[in-house]
């Protein structure tokens, strides 16, 4: 495996000085990366600065942004381009001037789109791809016989040392890096620097990063890149001439114990060698951790693999010891989402040699009950009774003949009127209640963030099969110390419990619900989808039938009340992209899960809501989904909402499901900032 170095003192070098007539081009002029660098260029002397995106002078705050660089003496031109379009390109090139040559080319493009690497569909590539890789290469073969001073790549460490759910970005980076290496072979300029995160929130990307990845690049030795420290890195890499640099923030110091540095790094510092017991204990095979746990008295077992759940998780959300890890708190309350989740799937499968499913911490909900789950199914290897044995239960995936495949394959196949015709069976099937009071209890919310700013936040989740509480994880991660953030699940989901037999009951147990996770103190409603307009239904409830109104009603992306034919939705596609086309479902798809979404889904053709005095906001989401590409090319025009006439709208440049997803950082600010204009910041 390649070692980092330090660069030597003695490498090579070069000027780093650029002809001060000569144009600079820097791709993804108008974001937040792009605007500090054009800011540093223009202060250091840099006067003719070409800056190019694909909204170019639409981009907001732009024009603000070229009077800033004309008062620190730059001749800033902002234009739109889409640079992975090789003819927009060449326009764009030929019309810079004669007398101000291009002398620079400083590609910063690019987007992200988190997921496991079995959810990269070439949908979900191409956008990552082309904005990195496709309009790389182009630059490069317009601009090769240009006799340009430089080419500089902003790449990513992530190529190098790879990052969880970030296949698609770290492959477009990497290409980065032997793109500059196939020009220094053919005499060409040319440099990659592959940076650590950045400390800019104002970028897009950067906004993007879960709080529990910041960390756990801390623990890794990472610290974020100040702007500062990034534009110093910028100038030293311009006097150098190695084509590949990494430019990261290191964290000096003693480092916590059970993060080991990774091999990438171990050129990087001194290391006392280990001893053997330390040694010994961190190059376990699932065969001696089996056996291990055959050593150990059996009321042992349990607690043995608890604290291995504890440990994993403690690593992979950055907390300083497994010790911080509450056996008993949910999963969702110590900050894991979907992404995370399986990432400790991963961790654990690896640790213990069984082959677990993609849905198995959220099934589980604590780390107590996962590590009595790993008990478990330890006890069913057939060798654990008396030698430790390899063979792994075979729990990845859906079992072929199940209705959760049966569902899924007929969703791949567009059988979507026998996939109807399936869930109105099931639904059929399941017992049913009239009355709240008939329930041994509501169903109770899971608190996903903490803080002390009120009124709190209650969210309602969505009734599809792969929904629930897990949906918002993301959107309260930005809350944390900040505001109370849980969500309440509906009933009927789980093993066991009956469903609503109508859409008033259905719409009472969440409004019933939403009461009992208030505990007495102010709070607002919120939903995602189909989610919001169930809360929108039982904020006009409580209003109506007890006097009780909440601070406010938020919907993320609801535009719809009845779900009918008569909307610019195509509700078969849409769902099709909701359980085939996005990220591994982090909750298995039980028969429970199908049946209650039939019976929710169905329900929601006979709502009738009380409209609600409470102040709305509605979230849209300008980017297409498939099946809702009409609502969200009218998104960013539209100031009304048809379906909740008093609501204030906000646009988010996300899609139906990334504004929950990769997204949500952006979603949850624009809801800071509403409840700010209320006074309930």
């Amino acid at each position: 495996m390649g070692r980092l170095a330090w660069l030597p003192a003695d490498s090579e070098s070069r000027s780093p000085d650029w002809d001060p007539e000569g144009t600079v081009l820097i791709t993804g002029g108008t974001g937040g990366l792009g605007i500090e660098l054009a800011r540093h260029l223009a202060t250091t002397g840099t006067r003719h600065l070409l800056l190019v995106s694909r909204s170019g002078p639409a981009a907001h705050g732009a024009d603000e942004l070229a009077d800033e660089l004309r008062s620190l003496g730059a001749e800033p031109t902002i234009a739109a381009c889409d640079t992975a379009d090789p003819d927009a390109l060449a326009g764009l090139l030929a019309g810079i001037p004669a007398e101000h040559p291009l002398t620079a080319v400083v590609h910063l493009a690019g987007i992200l789109d988190d997921g496991v690497v079995t959810t990269l569909t070439p949908e979900r590539l191409t956008p990552v791809l082309r904005p990195k890789v496709d309009a790389a290469w182009y630059l490069h073969e317009a601009t090769k016989d240009s006799g340009l001073a430089a080419f500089i790549m902003f790449s990513s460490v992530s190529g190098t040392l790879g990052a969880a759910g970030t296949a698609n970005y770290a492959a477009a980076n990497a290409f980065l890096d032997g793109l500059v290496q196939h020009r220094a072979a053919l005499g060409l300029p040319g440099q990659s620097l592959q940076w650590g995160h950045w400390d800019v929130h104002s970028s897009s990307m950067i906004g993007n990063l879960s709080p529990a990845l910041v960390q756990r690049m801390r623990v890794n030795g990472m610290a974020p890149v100040t702007v500062e420290e990034g534009m110093e890195f910028f100038e030293a890499a311009r006097g150098c001439a190695d084509p590949v640099l990494m430019a990261v923030s290191l964290i000096t110091g003693p480092r916590l114990p059970q993060a080991e540095i990774p091999p990438m790094f171990r050129g990087l510092v001194r290391q006392s060698r280990r001893a053997a017991t330390n040694a010994t204990s961190t190059s376990a095979t699932p065969a001696t951790f089996a056996q291990k746990l055959l050593e150990l008295p059996e009321g042992e077992r349990v607690g043995h693999l608890v604290d291995l759940v504890r440990g994993e998780a403690a690593l992979i959300l950055g907390y300083a010891s497994a010790l911080d890890i509450e056996p008993r708190r949910d999963f969702y309350e110590l900050g894991l989402d979907s992404l995370t989740s399986i990432e400790l799937r991963n961790r654990l499968t690896v640790a213990t040699g069984l082959q677990l499913p993609a849905t198995v911490v959220f099934d589980t909900k604590t780390p107590a009950d996962l590590g009595a789950r790993l008990r478990g199914e330890f006890a069913a290897q057939p060798g654990l009774a008396g030698s430790a044995s390899e063979a792994g239960l075979l729990l990845a995936g859906p079992e072929p003949d199940s209705l959760e495949r049966m569902f899924l394959d007929a969703m791949d196949h567009g059988r979507f009127p026998e996939v109807r015709l399936m869930l109105r069976a099931l639904t059929g099937l399941r017992q049913t209640f009239e009355n709240t009071a008939e329930l041994e209890e509501l169903p109770l919310a899971t608190t996903l963030a903490e803080g002390p700013a009120e009124p709190r936040i209650i969210c309602v989740s969505t009734p599809t099969a792969n929904g629930g509480v897990h949906e918002y994880a993301r959107f309260a991660a930005p809350f944390r110390g900040e505001r109370h953030i849980s969500a309440v699940p509906l009933v009927g989901f789980a093993a066991g419990e009956r469903l609503p037999n109508t859409v008033t009951t259905a719409v009472r147990t969440i409004a019933e619900s939403a009461l009992r996770a208030s505990d007495g103190n102010r709070f607002i409603l919120a939903g995602h989808s189909s989610g919001g307009t169930y809360a929108y239904a039982a904020a006009g409830l409580l209003e109506a039938t007890w006097g009780i109104r909440p601070e406010a009603v938020v919907l993320l992306d609801s535009v719809s009340i009845r779900h009918d034919d008569k909307e610019q939705i195509d509700y078969d596609r849409l769902m099709h992209r909701n359980f085939l086309g996005d990220e591994e479902s982090p909750v298995r798809i039980t028969n429970s899960r199908l049946s209650g979404m039939g019976r929710w889904m169905n329900l929601l053709s006979q709502l009738d809501v009380a409209h609600t005095t409470a102040p709305v906001l509605v979230v849209r989401a300008t980017k297409e989904t498939s099946g809702m590409e009409a609502i969200a090319a009218a998104a960013s025009e539209d100031e009304k909402s048809d379906a909740f006439p008093s609501a204030q709208v906000r646009i988010v440049d996300a899609d139906h499901f990334s504004m929950m997803g990769d997204e949500a950082p952006q979603t949850a600010q624009i809801v800071k900032d509403w409840l700010a204009t209320l006074g309930q910041a």
